[in-house]
């Protein structure tokens, strides 16, 4: 789940194409940017801030994330709007039963979960979790849910179907993101205190066992997890302090022990399996306000046999500059990935899969030297993709209080951008990007450029 931000951003970005127009609904599928070869994109609005969401073969469920409390309900096949449920106000986490007959919408504003009956769409029923709830799972076999918010540093048990709250389980720190084992016996919740961790709750007697670390705190507001299906690993998404990437933390959950660290890129939002559990698709709001067009919807895609990041899909355009990719969901047969892209006039995006492009990695080693108005940006050729980078783009964007401030832009086909024009009393948060034929790769933070005073 996530967490709204303030935040202003230097970036720099290097684009050698325009995109193409937005694509408005209801329409048919069309490409959104050029090069993304076997991705066909398809758009629709959904209704102010969409969030969380939950898809079935033929539906896609957003929750608009405002004091009206709406689902939008998406036909996939036509991709247009069906119908709008109301529910309680701001809700932040949406979970489908194992056979989808339900829905669950958790409202993090009154604590109250909503029933939908998702054969005709319409409202089933209420039940209050308490809290400000913002992530919630389900058994396997429907009987239980379980639910977390940001008041709490507790999972609430509820049983199904009537919602009576069974279980309170305390937990380290707060747990915003959750995931049950395939076989019902162990909840996984994401918690960040200390540290970034998956905490281990056996659900017959509802009582942690273990904490595993997987990495340094940071924007603790920003975690996913999910399990693979064969229930051998676990996969954690955050994301530590700048100028450390965004990563994927695996855990061997047979033996309890962290076994690797997938580093994606800069500003992740969610996570989630496609089935069979072969790609973790990951959402990464890309170089954010002011930089090239189509960088700030990215979804990652990460292999997971090779524990690599294999390519991005653009899932925004020109008309669509919202607050990049946040949430998103993969339809049952895998070959459809929607994503929410939040804003005043929210979309939901899907991306139609025959391949997946060959986007450059995050570039490496990113520098910064500043001078009075100026800042000299460096850095290395991404790991993966880095021989067919195109351009690079940087943009530096003040550290200010405010939200979706524009940076300063560097264009470039070299592994140096120099920015002028900066404010000597602020400093500068850097962002950089690289590009090829194939579109957009994430972007990686650089060390924030500190006031002139600084250095």
């Amino acid at each position: 789940m996530t967490r709204a931000r303030m935040r202003t951003t230097l970036v720099c970005v290097a684009v050698t194409t325009a995109m193409a127009t937005a694509v408005l609904a209801p329409v048919a599928a069309a490409p959104l940017a050029p090069g993304q070869k076997g991705v066909r994109v398809t758009a629709v609005r959904v209704g102010p801030y969409p969030g969380d969401l939950a898809v079935t073969s033929t539906r896609a469920y957003v929750a608009t994330q405002d004091t009206r409390g709406e689902i939008t309900v998406v036909n996939t096949r036509t991709y247009s709007v069906s119908r709008r449920v109301p529910v309680k106000p701001f809700p932040r986490a949406v979970t489908l039963s194992p056979d989808r007959s339900r829905l669950y919408v958790a409202s993090a504003s009154t604590g109250w979960i909503s029933i939908l009956d998702t054969a005709t769409n319409t409202g089933a029923g209420q039940f209050r979790s308490g809290g400000a709830p913002v992530a919630s799972a389900i058994s396997p076999d429907g009987t239980r849910l379980y639910v977390a918010g940001w008041d709490d540093s507790e999972v609430v048990v509820h049983a199904l179907p009537n919602g009576a709250i069974v279980a309170r389980i305390p937990v380290p720190g707060l747990a915003d993101s959750l995931a049950v084992h395939p076989d019902g016996t162990r909840l996984f919740a994401m918690v960040d205190d200390p540290r970034f961790g998956v905490a281990v709750i056996d659900t017959a007697s509802n009582v942690v066992r273990t904490v595993i670390d997987v990495g340094p705190t940071g924007q603790g507001w920003q975690t996913a997890l999910a399990v693979s299906p064969d229930g051998r690993r676990a996969y954690a998404m955050a994301n530590p302090k700048p100028p450390q990437p965004g990563f994927v933390a695996v855990v061997d959950l047979s033996s309890g022990r962290l076994a690797g660290s997938i580093p994606v890129g800069a500003d992740l939002r969610d996570a989630a399996l496609g089935p069979g559990g072969t790609r973790l698709y990951v959402t990464a709001a890309g170089s954010g306000p002011g930089g090239p067009a189509g960088s700030n919807g990215l979804v990652a895609v990460v292999d997971t046999a090779t524990s690599q990041v294999i390519g991005t899909l653009s899932m925004d355009g020109a008309g669509r500059r919202g607050m990049g990719t946040q949430e998103l969901a993969v339809s049952p047969d895998g070959l459809r990935v929607h994503a929410s892209l939040p804003g005043p006039r929210g979309w939901l995006v899907t991306a139609s899969l025959a391949s997946i492009p060959a986007t450059p990695t995050m570039p490496l080693s990113v520098r910064s030297t500043r001078s009075e108005r100026a800042a000299v940006i460096s850095w290395q050729a991404p790991a993966s993709g880095g021989g067919g980078v195109t351009e690079y783009v940087a943009i530096a964007s003040p550290i200010v209080e405010g939200l979706g401030e524009p940076g300063v832009v560097c264009r470039t086909v070299t592994l140096t951008c120099r920015i002028s024009g900066l404010d000597p009393t602020l400093g500068y948060t850097i962002l950089v990007q690289a590009r090829n034929a194939a579109g957009w790769g994430a972007a990686a933070y650089g060390p924030n450029a500190g006031t002139s005073e600084a250095g």
